[in-house]
């Protein structure tokens, strides 16, 4: 038989039906592979991310609600504090101020006495010489009359009581910041885990589709 001419047309291979049922069934399986296998597992990954995305959002919008309304109690008990704390400061402050008061009005009744018995037409009389002693007692026991004692009140505690609260605000945020980084820690571990495991099932699933028939897919030879 004449050998073909160089440069012409290969010549046509006979495929029976079974041979191409045969591969038609070998592609439908490695099509079915490919997708339950890699796309798949891919769009569950995706499907995952995203849940776990949303419950990180509901996670950050509860969190915010309990932290707000814990910062709004702890503000509210420091404001109660600190109401308390001046009203007690006010209360030792106007108490002195009384007492200080009293004292001021009963000088000046005394000297508004002495000033009318002294002015008077009748200073030297007996009835003048009759009251001086008791007028001059009454100077001498105002003279050493103690001033109440000082109150111990200070200002600068509510500076340190505030000074107290936020460094107690910082340490529970520095507290939550690390609980923060353990839970990303966490999620990281369990996604770096479930990825391992989709990886080992695509292995399995691929190595089915190729041992699966006897017949390359398309774009392959038989050999490999």
């Amino acid at each position: 038989m004449p050998g073909m001419p160089l440069g012409g047309p290969p010549p046509e291979v006979l495929v029976s039906p079974e041979h191409m049922a045969a591969y038609a069934a070998n592609c439908r399986r490695t099509l079915h592979y490919a997708v339950n296998g890699t796309l798949l597992a891919k769009r569950d990954h995706i499907q995952h991310q995203i849940g776990r995305l949303r419950a990180r959002m509901l996670e950050v919008a509860h969190v915010k609600g309990v932290m707000e309304r814990e910062i709004q109690s702890e503000a509210s008990e420091a404001l109660q504090r600190l109401e308390s704390s001046e009203s007690l400061k006010m209360m030792r402050i106007q108490r002195e101020v009384d007492e200080l008061a009293r004292h001021a009005d009963a000088i000046n009744r005394l000297a508004s006495e002495v000033d009318a018995v002294t002015s008077a037409p009748d200073a030297h009389t007996a009835e003048f010489l009759g009251r001086y002693r008791a007028m001059y007692d009454a100077c001498d026991r105002l003279a050493r009359r103690p001033l109440p004692e000082p109150a111990d009140v200070d200002a600068s505690d509510f500076e340190r009581e505030a000074r107290l609260y936020t460094a107690a605000v910082k340490e529970r945020d520095a507290l939550s910041r690390l609980l923060e980084v353990k839970d990303n820690m966490i999620w990281s571990l369990l996604d770096q885990r479930r990825e391992m495991q989709e990886e080992i099932d695509n292995l399995k699933s691929q190595k089915a589709g190729l041992f699966g028939g006897g017949y390359a897919a398309p774009g392959e030879s038989e050999g490999e």
